[in-house]
Order: C-alpha cells, then sequence, then structure tokens
C-alpha cells in the first residue's frame, strides 16, 4: 500500500540539526519540534512490510495544489494520512485548511485524518475560531468523512465542538495523540527516585515564543516558576519547542516574545550555564528525557516526550490543547494559572502530585480505540498479527543522528563546525546551498524538477519527446518506402523490371 503521510521528515532521516531548523524558515518541523512526534509515531505504526509511505512535507497547507498534481496524487498514493495538533484554531483555520479542504475534494483515494484539535479555554468555551474558521472547519472535516468512515479527534472538547458544528457525532473517534502509542500496549511509566533533591535531573517543557498565537499572555507567570526552579536545583534544564526558541539555542538569536521571565537571549544565565535543549529528532528527544528523573511544563508534546520515555511528567494546563489530551491520557496535570496561585512552584511539590499509576490504567484501553479507529478506516498497521516490521525497527536503531542541540557556547568541536560550515554558506537558500540541505522527497511545487515526482515528470517528457520523433522517423521511412515501391511498379509496367 502506497501512503501519503503529513509530516516534514520520515524516522529514518538523518538531516543534520541545521538543514532541519533553516528549512524554509518553518523548520522541517512546521515550527514547532513537537509535530515531529505525532508524524513520527503515525509513520512508524502504519510502516507494515511492503507498504511504501512518504511524507508530504506540509506542502499541502502552504501552497494550492492545482487539479493535475491532485491526480498525481490520486495516480500515485492508495491513501493520504493526516497526524494533525489543534489545527482547528483561528490562524490555521482561516489560513491552512481551505488549502488542504481544496486537495482533498480533489481525492479520490482515503482520507484518515489522526489526532486533530480545536483550541479553547480550559472548560472547553470560547473556541478560538472566527467564523470564518468555522466554516472551514465543517468544510474540511466533511471533506474527510466523504473520503473515511471516521475523523480521529484528541478529545470530547473537540468532539463536542465538532458536533455543535452540525457534524456527525457517530464519525467522531475521541482517540487522543498518536504520539503516546509509540510504545507497547502495557508500556507503563515509573517513578524513578523517591524524592527530588537539589541534585535531581529535571527537565521542564519551556515554551519558546507565542508564533502569533498570543501564548505569551497565557503564560503569566511562567518566568517566576522557572526562576524559582533555576535557583533551588542544579541540574535543571529546559527544552523549547517552538523556532524562535530553536533559533536562539542553535544561533543565539534573541527569542522574541517569550513569556517574561524565561530565557530569551545568550545573556540569560540559562544560555549561559547550558541548561537549553531542542531536538529536531522524537528519538534523541526521549533519549535525553529517558535519562531525567521528573519533567513538568506547559508543551504537551513536551510531556509526552516525557511519558513515552518512562520518566514522570506533570503537565501545566493553561488551555484546552493540552487539557483534553492530558484529561484523555491520564497525564497528571495542574492548570498553570491554579499553580501560580498557590505559590508552590517546585518541582518536588509537582513530583509528589503525580499519579502515574492513573496514567498506566489508562494506556490499554486508550491504545486499543486508536488502533481500532485505524482498522475502522481500513489502515493495516505493525500491531496487527503478521504484520510487525522488525527490519524496520533495526534500520531506526542503527541510525546516526544529530545530538540534541545546545548553546553554542556549550557546543563541543564538532557540533560548533557544523554551524560554522552552516553560516560559511549562507544561512538562507536551502535550494541552492552546496552540502548539506534538507531536501523532502515529495514534490514541492511544479518547479521542483529534483523531486521524484519532477524526475518521473522529466522522464515522460523525454519518453513522449522521444516516442513522437521515432513516430515522425518512422513516418518518413515509410514515406520513402512507398515511394520506392511505386517507382519500381512503374519499372515493372515498363517491362524494365524484368531481367
Amino acid at each position: 500500500m502506497r501512503i501519503l503521510i503529513r509530516g516534514g521528515r520520515p524516522p529514518h532521516d538523518t538531516t543534520s540539526n541545521e538543514a532541519a531548523v533553516g528549512w524554509r524558515g518553518t523548520g522541517s518541523f512546521a515550527t514547532n519540534i513537537g509535530n515531529m512526534l505525532f508524524a513520527d509515531s503515525v509513520y512508524r505504526t502504519l510502516n507494515v512490510p511492503g507498504a511504501d509511505l512518504e511524507c508530504d512535507a506540509h506542502a499541502p497547507e502552504w501552497r494550492q495544489f492545482t487539479a493535475a498534481e491532485s491526480a498525481d496524487i490520486n495516480e500515485n498514493y492508495d491513501a493520504y494520512v493526516l497526524p494533525m495538533a489543534n489545527a482547528f484554531r483561528a490562524t490555521f483555520a482561516e489560513k491552512n485548511l481551505p488549502r488542504m479542504t481544496a486537495l482533498i475534494e480533489n481525492l479520490t483515494i482515503p482520507v484518515v485524518v489522526v489526532g486533530v484539535g480545536a483550541q479553547m479555554d480550559l472548560d472547553g468555551r470560547n473556541a478560538q475560531v472566527s467564523e470564518a474558521g468555522r466554516a472551514n472547519t465543517t468544510a474540511f472535516v466533511r471533506a474527510v468523512l466523504e473520503r473515511s468512515a471516521s475523523i480521529g479527534v484528541r478529545g470530547e472538547m473537540t468532539r463536542d465542538l465538532l458536533v455543535s458544528f452540525g457534524l456527525p457525532g457517530d464519525r467522531i473517534d475521541v482517540i487522543g495523540c498518536p504520539s503516546i502509542y509509540i510504545n507497547s500496549r502495557d508500556f507503563a511509566v515509573t517513578r524513578k527516585v523517591d524524592a527530588l533533591g537539589p541534585d535531581a535531573r529535571l527537565t521542564m517543557s519551556l515554551e519558546g515564543a507565542d508564533n502569533g498565537k498570543g501564548d505569551a499572555d497565557t503564560m503569566t507567570g511562567l518566568g517566576d516558576i522557572w526562576r524559582a526552579n533555576e535557583r533551588s536545583y542544579a541540574d535543571l534544564t529546559a527544552v523549547y519547542q517552538t523556532l524562535a526558541g530553536v533559533e536562539l539555542i542553535l544561533w543565539g538569536e534573541p527569542a522574541q516574545g517569550c513569556p517574561p521571565g524565561t530565557p530569551q537571549t545568550v545573556h540569560d544565565a540559562a544560555y549561559r550555564e547550558d541548561r537549553l535543549r531542542t531536538f529536531t529528532h522524537p528519538r534523541t528527544w526521549r533519549e535525553y528525557l529517558q535519562d531525567r528523573d521528573f519533567v513538568f511544563g506547559v508543551r504537551i508534546h513536551g510531556n509526552i516526550a516525557a511519558v513515552t520515555a518512562g520518566t514522570p511528567a506533570v503537565m501545566l494546563s493553561s488551555d484546552s490543547r493540552t487539557k483534553e489530551l492530558a484529561d484523555y491520557h491520564g497525564i497528571p496535570q495542574i492548570s498553570l494559572r491554579t499553580l501560580v496561585a498557590s505559590g508552590r512552584y517546585l518541582a518536588q511539590d509537582l513530583y509528589e502530585s503525580a499519579d502515574v499509576d492513573a496514567m498506566n490504567r489508562a494506556m490499554p484501553q486508550a491504545w486499543d480505540r486508536y488502533h481500532a479507529f485505524l482498522e475502522r478506516n481500513g489502515l493495516q498497521h505493525i500491531h496487527q498479527p503478521g504484520f510487525a516490521n522488525p527490519d524496520y525497527d533495526r534500520q531506526l536503531a542503527h541510525l546516526h543522528l544529530p545530538p540534541p542541540i545546545r548553546p553554542i557556547s556549550a557546543a563541543d568541536p564538532e557540533g560548533l563546525a557544523t554551524r560554522i560550515r552552516w553560516i560559511r554558506q549562507g544561512r538562507w537558500g536551502d535550494h541552492h546551498r552546496p552540502h548539506g540541505g534538507y531536501r523532502p522527497s515529495f514534490e514541492l511545487d511544479a518547479t521542483d524538477v529534483k523531486s521524484p515526482a519532477g524526475l518521473v515528470r522529466g522522464l515522460r517528457a523525454e519518453t513522449t519527446a522521444a516516442q513522437r520523433k521515432s513516430e515522425e522517423q518512422v513516418a518518413k521511412l515509410a514515406a520513402e518506402v512507398a515511394q520506392l515501391r511505386a517507382e519500381v511498379e512503374q519499372l515493372r509496367s515498363r517491362g524494365l523490371g524484368r531481367s
């Protein structure tokens, strides 16, 4: 089965940190490294033996596809699977969803949406979507449901919102986020230490920048929480997920729009003391968190990365996009507003309240519902009998991946050399970069002659031209033969052809 998957890069891609961050000005992770987790999980789950999977490089959401390009997708793929996040929000619903809907309406293959969510207040009210966004969301879901049995959403809040839009509740499956199903059905998280002392290995999933979504306003008090723990724990690090935070760590660029009091420049103590991390591959992210004692913070995928690595985590919820997933999966949580009001900011207090057993109990049923959703929509997966793919697992295990990104001041000689080499070539213009630039296999636009689709199109054009030239030569030769035959017949009629 040939499947096109919404995602920046496949799990086996080993693109460098610099190339992954620099691509298109959004990064291969579409401005948020959390997007890597659910795309990676879906890709691996559907990669059964004999399957042919390709990532779409997020192209359908940032440019309009033509009817001819849609026809190429129909011809070259058997299904289009879209792992998604909080797409039903103002900016995405107004700008990106219409492009995706236009493409889907031209597709005749199955289209399956996995784990999409809305963005609302903590109590599930005041959806952050305009009237235009509501209409676009409804059109998108209807287009998907015309090509699939159901749509998979992150939680009950999103399901209730879509039902209020007039969409059929019996075709909306609550499945949570696919990123949490990267391990086995019986995977469980256990406490690594009884209590968190001053030398505890801690990581905070810290907001990098608002990226135009107004996060900085909802993150009031986050800086106080960071500073209190920074003073109390010698081994506290922060993981930044959004592009602005990633570029702060990689290039030293000031991270505009961060919540007040959080690290934003190379002058902050966290930068100078090597307390910041970010990643361009899910495996290195999970491996880093696997060695930590406890993770907490405001990023849902930062906490999911932790629990899938076997490390306890507490979600500091600020809106429905984080709360409904924490509710569904049983991830320990407290509202950021409640925590700020309590004044009890230290990790030890959060650690004591974390009920990992509830999360472990929730996993098997959620696991079953997720995989039943895939089967309802005709998708084979590696957890079905006879569909495991150990060869791909071995391939992933032997990958040489780029290391975690650390502040420039803490980079080792090799890491520093790759950054200098990248800058020496020029930070921008990846399409013209002599060495190391990221190039997705999916065709980005009609002028992308180097993509596989572009190469096929070029070969087809060459074949057509060669065939046309051959036909012309054959016709010319046939005309010459006919002329010769006519001349022979004339000679024979005159008796000159006998000897």
